[in-house]
């Protein structure tokens, strides 16, 4: 009869990725310059846009940076999931190793 593990402790938190953007890294180079892009856009989304006044550019690039921060972050989730399992099972197992020198 195997034993299962240990619930972890109450104190432990379990490891949670973060983007490359939000420890710091810019995710590009906003003072690149503009290049022209050929799109082709559905008419009366487009129409609707322009009487409400909305920057395409800006709007465009808005969604550009929300959409590679998002696949950024999910390539960077599966580069790294054995090591994030690892470290979660051992906190799991083991606790944190200040465990013992919190006063909290």
């Amino acid at each position: 009869m195997t034993s299962s593990p240990a619930a972890a402790p109450p104190y432990t938190v379990r490891m949670e990725a973060r983007t490359p953007a939000a420890i710091g890294h810019a995710l590009y180079d906003r003072e690149a310059t503009k290049k022209p892009a050929r799109l082709k856009v559905n008419s009366d989304l487009l129409e609707k846009a322009r009487e409400l006044g909305v920057d395409l550019a800006d709007t465009l690039e808005e969604a550009l940076a929300s959409e590679v921060r998002r696949r950024q972050r999910e390539t960077w989730l599966e580069e790294n999931r054995e090591a994030i399992e690892a470290y979660n099972e051992h906190v799991a197992q083991h606790g944190v190793f200040s465990a013992g020198l919190r006063g909290f």
